[in-house]
């Protein structure tokens, strides 16, 4: 376990060991901050089982579907701000982004239909060339 652990959080790290140690877990991070300062950040148990690789507090993870809330939350920042609008074309921002249909026709994306996904992309979008 790598740490910097606070006193006051020790429960919350006691229910992740005892996760690991009755294998529910592989691994966990833990970080908290109180008034803009980290407090409590805790590495336990394994990032790659298979290779017996130790977490640690600087082991990257996929966000994979956490990462829609961060993405629409900065996405509907830039709108409140006008910097970017809910029915512009998304290739507008990001020319490289170029999705085809399997005529090979470009369908133009907008922000809303990626917000809500009704754009039309699977989850193996990028495997098709639609980055260009």
């Amino acid at each position: 376990m790598t740490s910097t652990a606070s006193p006051a959080l020790e429960p919350v790290q006691n229910v992740i060991q005892a996760a690991i140690d009755n294998h529910q877990l592989v691994g966990a991070t833990v970080i908290a901050a109180q008034h803009g300062k980290i407090i409590h950040r805790t590495a336990s148990g394994l990032a790659d089982r298979e290779q017996s690789i130790a977490m640690t507090t600087d082991t990257m993870f996929r966000l994979a579907s956490v990462s829609k809330v961060i993405v629409s939350t900065a996405a509907l920042v830039l709108i409140a701000e006008n910097k970017l609008g809910l029915d512009e074309f998304i290739h507008h921002q990001l020319p490289m982004f170029q999705p085809k249909l399997a005529n090979g026709k470009f369908v133009p994306i907008t922000v809303r239909q990626l917000l809500s996904h009704t754009a039309g992309l699977g989850y193996r979008f990028k495997a098709i060339g639609v980055m260009q």
